[in-house]
């Protein structure tokens, strides 16, 4: 697993947001490594982006073939997630990496929300592709 964000957003017990740490130690996903073990359900912002502008998360498996999901500039927060704190009996069926444009809780807090006047749009691009 890979994902192109440098600070993961913490949360309560109920997964409101609290703040933001440096992405570290099990939460650093900026390099590849093994999703076995991860138990997320995590947002992460400072997203990096490559030449094109794009943002992306890679979920690779052992035959090599990766499936990865991009995001353009018009969102700025990665939401993952596992799966392992749920039902045993649906653990781990597969692994959730949503582009977002603000993190849980936005409705209240205002951070990141885009506020749309009367008649106004706004647009999110974002992909999903197997290398």
């Amino acid at each position: 697993m890979r994902l192109d964000a440098a600070t993961r957003v913490t949360t309560d017990e109920r997964l409101l947001p609290t703040g933001t740490e440096p992405a570290s130690s099990t939460y650093d996903l900026r390099e590849p490594r093994s999703a076995a073990g991860l138990d997320l359900d995590d947002a992460y912002v400072d997203v990096v982006r490559d030449e094109q502008g794009l943002s992306w998360a890679h979920l690779a498996g052992p035959d090599g073939r990766t499936a990865a999901v991009w995001m353009d500039g018009s969102q700025d927060v990665w939401q993952i997630c596992t799966g392992d704190h749920i039902q045993p009996e649906r653990r781990r069926m597969g692994l959730a990496a949503e582009p977002m444009s603000c993190v849980a809780d936005a409705f209240r807090t205002g951070e990141r929300l885009v506020h749309l006047a009367p008649g106004e749009r706004h647009a999110v691009r974002w992909g999903m592709t197997l290398l």
